[in-house]
């Protein structure tokens, strides 16, 4: 429910100036779920697809994207994250072939956020 109420509350002061982007989080089990995740692989799928509704109703003005990583490696993971047989395991189920971070992460949102120059 947070996506739906975030994007609800952005699009009237996005719209008020002009246009802007949205971007939300989701994860790469929203369309790739793995055994144990059910309930949080579905809340991810309808994050993807909230996501997809809200493109098509506020474009393009308002541009909403998510971004859907994979295994991301913070504090809460280390044990997991240095582990090279888990190390391994992850990057081989991935297309980066590596365990993500959240820097990179990051640097993904603040290039969706951002806003090309209009010519003038």
């Amino acid at each position: 429910m947070a996506t739906f109420h975030g994007i609800r509350a952005a699009v009237p002061l996005l719209r008020a100036s002009g246009g802007g982007s949205i971007v939300n989080m989701a994860s790469v089990s929203g369309v790739r779920p793995t055994r144990g995740e059910g309930p949080y692989s579905a809340a991810k799928a309808g994050v993807i697809a909230a996501v997809a509704v809200a493109a098509l109703e506020y474009g393009p003005d308002i541009r909403v994207n998510c971004v859907s990583p994979g295994f991301v490696r913070t504090p809460l993971n280390a044990m997991l994250a240095d582990d090279p047989v888990v190390v391994s395991e992850i990057a081989t189920g991935n297309t980066a072939r590596a365990c993500r971070t959240a820097r990179r992460g990051g640097a993904v949102v603040a290039f969706l956020l951002s806003r090309p120059q209009r010519p003038t």
